[in-house]
Order: C-alpha cells, then structure tokens, then sequence
C-alpha cells in the first residue's frame, strides 16, 4: 500500500523531531492493509513499539460559479505565482531582498485575480527595489476583482519571493487558533474512538495545512486542549503533536511533550 503524501511528509519531519530533540533513531513501518486501517504506522526504537496515526487538516472555500476549492487548491497557484514572480524580477535585475506575498479569503474570486496579483506583485518589488523594508499594506489591499492582499519587504541578503495564506479577515490570529482547536478536539475525539482497537500506546500527528502557524497561534491551540484537563480525549494518546508546511514539530498534548525515555523528555505520572 502506498503512503499517503501527509504521511510521508509527518514521518519525515517526526523522525527529524525524534532524534534532533531526543536523540532517536526511529524505524518506521507502514500499515499494509490501507489506509482505512488504524493505526497509519509502526514505529519502533529502543525495543519499544509505538502506533502513530497521521490525520492532515484542510479548508474548502466557496468559489463563484465553481466547486469549492481547498486550501491547497489556493496555495499551489499562489505559489506557482510567486515562482513565476521571482523568476521575472530576477532576470530584470528587479528582486533585491525578501518580498512576501499575503493573500486573506473569502477566495471565491481568487482565480479570476491571480494575473492582477502577479502584476501588483511585479509592480511593487519593482517600485521597492532600492529600498530596504516595507511594512505590511495593513488593512488589506484589494485587487479590482475583489480579492484581499497584503505586501511586504524584509530587510534581508536573500532574494527571494514569498507567499502566505490568511483564512477570512479581522482577528487572524485569534480566529485561526479558534477554528484550529477545534478543528483538533474533533479529530482527536474521533481518533481516539479508534485507538480503542490497539493495545500499543499512540503518537497522534496532525499536519497542518493552514500554512498559518506560528507559535502563538499553535500556543493558542495548546491551551485550548489543556483546559479540559482530565475530560480531553487527548489523554488517551501517548502525545499529541502538530506539524507544520516548514517542518516543525509542536507538542499540543503533554504541553511539554510526549515521555520519549531520554533525559530530555518531562516526566509524566502514570
């Protein structure tokens, strides 16, 4: 059975987790019965064997007059855009420092604005070139066919080209955290249903497709599991831990971490 992108990429990024924090080398085994199959993996180190489920979370957004899109399905043009950018600026002698690009929903007119985007982008590192930092455009700027945007210059040796993805408007760091919480105490409520059926303790991975995460807002998340203290469904789980587009691993569950039987690893009563 094949894996699975989000599981190929959590096992990546939780293997580079385990032994650059801990000190770990993992061997990794994955179910052969499918997908539909708990838990996805195996993992082994030390004598000790551990299930690890991989669930990946993702929005859709309404379109005018299509489908609904998912995240995804935002984030590949947006980032195909920048590519596209990029490449042009630097073959003009335009790109002279780190320029990001924020795009803020509803995207129900997202495809009819990518060629606005690409040109204000164009426009405005061209315009920036001989300047260092630009502050984010805050409030968002928006394009003539409606779509909300944000731009901004860091000060930096790199050229480069950026892109970030915002969910629907004022209070984004809040309301991010918020649909994230609880987002993740349902799937962990599902999910430990079916760890019911296994007799190994479990590593519950959950990625991130938000591409929104800082530390404040899986923070925010954090907190929000822990104030169910004893009632949370998280406590059926060896640990819990959020995963991230830039390949880091955050601990929702203990808050310090999972107990990895290494010296740098909380001590958790049993």
């Amino acid at each position: 059975m094949t894996k699975r992108l989000e599981e190929e990429f959590c096992e990546g990024v939780f293997t580079e987790f385990l032994k650059d924090r801990h000190g770990l080398s993992t061997e990794w085994d994955h179910e052969p019965n499918g997908h539909a199959t708990f838990p996805d993996f195996h993992m082994r180190y030390g004598g000790r064997t551990i299930a690890v489920e991989v669930t990946a979370f993702m929005t859709m957004y309404e379109q005018a007059g299509r489908p609904p899109v998912s995240d995804l399905g935002i984030w590949k043009p947006l980032e195909r855009l920048a590519e596209d950018v990029e490449r042009e600026a630097i073959a003009a002698g335009a790109l002279r420092g780190t320029y990001i690009l924020t795009v803020d929903g509803p995207y129900d007119e997202f495809f009819k604005a990518t060629k606005e985007l690409k040109k204000l982008l164009y426009d405005f590192i061209a315009a920036t070139r001989e300047v260092d930092q630009v502050p984010m455009t805050v409030p968002p700027l928006v394009t003539p066919s409606g779509q909300r945007y944000l731009l901004q210059k860091c000060e930096s040796s790199e050229n480069q080209v950026g892109i970030a993805m915002l969910d629907d408007g004022e209070a984004w760091g809040y309301e991010v955290a918020k649909q994230l919480g609880g987002l993740v105490q349902a799937v962990i409520a599902t999910k430990a249903q079916k760890l019911k059926s296994s007799t190994l303790p479990c590593v519950l991975l959950l990625l991130d497709r938000y591409h929104l995460g800082t530390e404040r807002e899986y923070g925010m998340v954090r907190d929000h599991v822990a104030r169910l203290g004893a009632a949370s469904p998280a406590r059926a789980f060896h640990s819990v831990y959020l995963l991230d587009g830039q390949r880091r691993s955050y601990a929702l569950h203990p808050a310090a971490g999972g107990d990895w039987g290494d010296s740098a690893s909380p001590i958790h009563a049993t």
